[in-house]
């Protein structure tokens, strides 16, 4: 996984892209986790070579590194198909997935002085979903090749703590399903008749004891933003499996009768 990568800026000032931060992870997890050189994949039930510029992938697998919504990665993959900018194979519940890489770096090969314009990309190192430094490194301005062009491209500013909303990290902290973060925040801030945060965490100790969340090695334990949408921390809490017994159990009808 690459350290440091260019995307092209006319994909970074489309108005979707540069309104939605969605996008932008989308857009960068792509370009940091496909090939730079040819190598090996396994994509409908075989091993094949993969190109640079591909990768493969499933929607799911996005969203959670992500943290965007599964059904948003299908729609903005759905529009980086429809500018060009990618092609999609899928099987399988698998994607393969080819970025038009060479042709949007490459720039212009008919002796045109046209030169495409990049931007330097330097993700964080953790959390996947935390927004990514963009500089500019237009190689027609070697001023700004280290530096963000704080006129012509809109600042992205990696969240610090402080942005999450108040008790949000508190209770983040307790919840043992850590995926989707992003949407969990939303979710906090959209509900607004929570309980109080000392009792939140109370619930959610209990809940997490509880027969519902550790059957299945916590296979049915609810998404965050799920769990915040729907008010869940005023679900009853069973400690014991429901499925009801067989009252007649154990007798010996041959004897009883």
């Amino acid at each position: 996984m690459r350290k440091h990568f260019s995307i092209p800026i006319a994909l970074y000032d489309h108005p979707k892209v540069s309104a939605d931060p969605d996008y932008i992870l989308v857009i960068v997890h792509l370009y940091r986790t496909m090939n730079y050189s040819r190598g090996e994949g396994w994509f409908n039930s075989k091993s094949i070579t993969l190109e640079k510029g591909q990768l493969v992938t499933s929607t799911r697998a996005i969203a959670s590194t992500t943290g965007v919504n599964h059904s948003k990665v299908r729609r903005i993959l759905a529009f980086l198909k429809s500018d060009t900018h990618i092609d999609t194979l899928t099987d399988r519940g698998s994607t393969l997935v080819t970025v038009n890489y060479e042709a949007e770096l490459r720039g212009s090969d008919t002796g045109s002085d046209t030169q495409v314009t990049h931007l330097r990309v330097i993700p964080p190192s953790s959390p996947s979903h935390t927004l990514p430094l963009i500089h500019n490194t237009d190689n027609n301005n070697t001023e700004n090749k280290e530096n963000i062009n704080k006129e012509n491209i809109p600042p992205i500013i990696p969240p610090r703590e402080k942005a999450y909303p108040k008790g949000f990290e508190e209770w983040w902290k307790v919840y043992p399903l850590k995926v989707g973060k992003l949407e969990a925040v939303k979710a906090w801030k959209s509900s607004g008749n929570k309980p109080p945060l000392g009792e939140m965490i109370t619930k959610l100790e209990e809940q997490k004891e509880s027969w519902d969340w550790q059957k299945n090695d916590g296979e049915y334990i609810p998404h965050p933003a799920t769990y915040l949408r729907g008010g869940r921390w005023a679900d009853e809490v069973r400690r014991n499996d429901p499925t009801p017994t067989n009252p007649y159990e154990g007798i010996n009808w041959e004897t009883t009768i």
